[in-house]
């Protein structure tokens, strides 16, 4: 059975290593689609925040544009209520003024990390280099996506600083249903996958294995008919007696011929 067992070593392989393949191309694939979605998702959540910001900056610059401090712009504080009930991702949204104190807050939900000073700082004392530039920041902590983006006055100073902080939960919640979902798909394809190539390899492997079956089968009744089924009536021992009596014989004549010739 030494084909049959080269044939199974040689199958076997066949089967094992396209699937193996296909686990990781597939998997690799849904990795790589979850790791998109989240980039896509947490670019919008960064756009949300500069266009929260935005508006809240354009009605500052409205009231300071009219001579109205930011103070006293009631307009803004329902502004800012109006942004935060719109939408419940959005964290914090907070007005600083010109010496770095806070005019105006709104929160909800978790509390948010705290704004460092140098980072408030930089942003106050940033002086753009054209009339049309504004200071604008955007980073990621933890969960949170910060933004800060500069008020500026009729003077084209820095008036007041706008600060807004929204939640990133939704970029890990897409990334981790996307992933789930894809897992799944993945597992039902390898399934099928699978399913597939042990049928295809089963075509393969039972005729040459029956064809292997047939072949020695022939071949053994043939070589044990040599081996077990002697000449019926001789035995290998009266064979090789009755072999050296002729010879003998053969030898005697031929010694009697020579002593005739003259």
């Amino acid at each position: 059975m030494t084909e049959q067992s080269t044939l199974r070593r040689r199958v076997i392989p066949l089967t094992l290593f396209p699937l193996l393949g296909l686990c990781a191309v597939l998997l690799f694939a849904a990795l790589l689609i979850s790791l998109r979605l989240e980039k896509t998702v947490a670019d919008l959540i960064e756009q949300r925040a500069k266009l929260i910001a935005s508006q809240v900056v354009e009605v500052t610059e409205g009231g300071l544009r009219f001579g109205i401090s930011v103070v006293d712009q009631a307009p803004l504080k329902r502004k800012l209520e109006s942004l935060m009930s719109s939408d419940n991702q959005l964290l914090k949204i907070r007005v600083i003024g010109d010496q770095g104190t806070p005019v105006f807050t709104a929160a909800q939900g978790r509390a948010t990390s705290d704004l460092a000073w140098p980072t408030l700082r930089r942003a106050l004392s940033y002086e753009p280099s054209t009339q049309s530039e504004r200071y604008v920041r955007s980073w990621k902590e933890k969960s949170e996506r910060h933004v800060l983006m500069q008020v500026r006055d009729a003077m084209g100073l820095t008036g007041a600083i706008v600060w807004v902080v929204y939640s990133n939960d939704s970029a890990r919640a897409t990334f981790t249903q996307t992933i789930d979902r894809l897992l799944v798909a993945c597992m039902w394809m390898i399934l099928v996958g699978a399913l597939i190539f042990s049928l295809f390899v089963a075509t393969i492997w039972y005729p040459w294995e029956e064809h292997i079956n047939t072949h020695h089968s022939s071949s053994g009744t043939d070589s044990s008919a040599l081996v077990e089924s002697p000449i019926p009536g001789v035995s290998v021992d009266t064979v090789m007696k009755e072999i050296s009596t002729a010879e003998r014989a053969l030898d005697a004549i031929e010694h009697k011929m020579r002593g005739a010739q003259p």
